[in-house]
């Protein structure tokens, strides 16, 4: 069985031609859908015009770039964290201040409660 690619409007693609050692790549600029919803028909640029080309004579490059979104989602879990082990050093240095009786620690689940006694 021939393994697909699904295929997508920017996407830099590798087109056959019958020359093999050079291949251009290009980029797609549009996506003809046939009426059983699968691709079979895309449209590339060239430098100074648009092909239509089948998708059997592309090849998918194996580079794949994140999406923006991807990467603001990463960056705001990152800033999370740093204000989150923030929070948490400024009560350790805050803790350290306390006098022994008034000290209380941080739970798994971020809940404060007083450290046992033990003598």
């Amino acid at each position: 069985m021939i393994e697909t690619h699904d295929f997508k409007v920017r996407e830099v693609v590798i087109v056959e031609v019958t020359i093999k050692n050079v291949w251009p790549l290009r980029k797609i600029t549009e996506i003809f859908l046939c009426k059983d919803g699968s691709v079979h028909l895309v449209k590339v640029k060239t430098k100074n015009r648009e092909f239509l080309r089948p998708v059997q004579r592309l090849y998918a490059l194996e580079v794949h770039t994140p999406s923006v979104e991807n990467l603001l989602e990463k960056r705001a879990s990152e800033i999370e964290d740093e204000k989150e082990e923030a929070v948490q050093q400024q009560y350790v240095e805050n803790l350290e201040k306390l006098p022994e009786s008034d000290k209380t620690s941080l739970s798994n689940k971020s809940k404060y409660h007083e450290n046992p006694f033990r003598p």
